[in-house]
């Protein structure tokens, strides 16, 4: 039992089916009843969202949290990364990443994954040639000398639209039947992941 003299009350070690009443006393002798009780109230204590979050390089190079929430935010090093509201998140930078995540009660939790295996190489990434980017879905893939084991594109929600497991220097990618957007080429060289966009208008 808690006993609180104050005239609001707040705790965060309630439980789930504890009771509350609140009593209001009168020091005034003439006062009757000198002491007046509410009804009792039963809390409920909603549980927080049990979330994980992964980097999978198997998929393609996707930050992967369980579905079922009513909403996401991803974030990288502390801040914000606008528009990363899904379940999964395509990286596009190495660091520190997390993911916070609220239930239907309004509760959130958050939890964290490491990326640090994508490729920030400047002169590796000139030797792969995309064209035309933007295009109406025909995209031309040119690895040079190159070449890597297999690829796979990702929408948005990192979602395998098309993947390629027997990769020549060239290759022509059909992605027309897609909805226009934005969507990730990725593929690995020697344990390092690549990641490139890929624009149909």
């Amino acid at each position: 039992m808690i006993l609180e003299d104050v005239a609001t009350f707040s705790s965060s070690t309630l439980s789930n089916n504890d009771e509350i009443q609140c009593v209001v006393g009168s020091s005034n002798i003439c006062a009757t009843p000198s002491n007046v009780s509410s009804s009792i109230i039963n809390v409920t204590v909603n549980p927080l969202p049990t979330v994980s979050a992964i980097f999978t390089s198997l998929s393609g190079g996707v930050l992967v949290a369980a579905t079922g929430f009513a909403s996401y935010q991803w974030i990288l090093n502390g801040a914000l990364i606008s528009g990363a509201n899904s379940s999964n998140y395509i990286p596009l930078a190495n660091g520190n990443y997390s993911v916070t995540v609220t239930n239907e009660f309004g509760c959130e939790n958050s939890a964290n994954a490491i990326v640090g295996n994508l490729s920030l190489n400047e002169q590796d990434l000139e030797q792969i040639s995309i064209f035309p980017n933007p295009s109406d879905g025909i995209f031309v893939l040119d690895f040079g000398t190159k070449v890597p084991h297999s690829f796979t594109i990702l929408n948005t929600l990192g979602e395998i639209v098309f993947i390629n497991a027997e990769v020549k220097n060239s290759e022509t990618v059909n992605l027309s039947h897609l909805s226009s957007g934005l969507y990730y080429l990725t593929f690995q060289r020697k344990g390092t992941l690549h990641t490139e966009k890929l624009v149909k208008y």
